[in-house]
C-alpha cells in the first residue's frame, strides 16, 4: 500500500514547457531592448562626431587655416558619409570621414544625394544663406531619429 502513496519528486514536462516558454519571452524582450539601446548609442555618437566635424570645419574657416575654405559634404543612404574638406574653389581636400555605422541611415540628405556645407570665412555661417538641415536615423524604425540644423 504505501507503494501508491509515495510522493513523487521532480517537475512534470508540462512544468518544464511552460518554465521554458517563459523564459524564451522574457529574453526575447530582453534582447529587442538591448538592440534598441545599442542603436540609440550609435544614433547618439555619431551625432556628437557629426556636431564636432561641422565645429572643426567652421572654425578651420574662420581661422583661415591654409586660406582655403572649409566645408562637410554629406553623402546620402545606409553608411552615409561625413567628410570634411578644404577647397580652393576648383576642387577639394578631404581632411576627415565619418562613415554611419549599418544601422544607421541620413534621411536628409536621402540615399543616393548629397548636400554640402561650406562655411564663410569671415562671418562662419554656412555660405549657402540658408539653414541646413540634416536628418540621421536609426535603420527600420522611423522613431529613432535626430536632426542637426547649421543656421545662417
Amino acid at each position: 500500500m504505501s507503494y501508491f502513496l509515495r510522493l513523487a519528486k521532480g517537475y512534470t514536462l508540462i512544468e518544464l514547457l511552460i518554465v521554458s516558454g517563459i523564459m524564451v519571452v522574457i529574453l526575447a524582450v530582453g534582447a529587442l531592448g538591448l538592440l534598441n539601446y545599442r542603436a540609440n548609442q550609435d544614433l547618439r555618437l555619431v551625432t556628437q562626431l557629426i556636431a564636432s566635424t561641422l565645429r572643426d570645419a567652421r572654425s578651420n574657416a574662420t581661422t583661415g587655416e591654409d586660406g582655403l575654405s572649409w566645408g562637410v559634404r554629406f553623402v546620402g543612404g545606409v553608411r552615409g558619409t561625413a567628410t570634411m574638406y578644404s577647397t580652393n574653389g576648383t576642387g577639394y581636400s578631404a581632411s576627415a570621414t565619418t562613415t554611419l555605422k549599418s544601422d544607421l541611415e541620413f534621411r536628409d540628405p536621402a540615399t543616393g544625394e548629397r548636400k554640402d556645407i561650406v562655411f564663410d570665412r569671415l562671418t562662419g555661417y554656412p555660405s549657402s544663406g540658408a539653414a541646413v538641415i540634416l536628418k540621421i536615423g536609426v535603420v527600420g524604425n522611423d522613431d529613432a531619429s535626430t536632426t542637426i540644423t547649421t543656421y545662417a
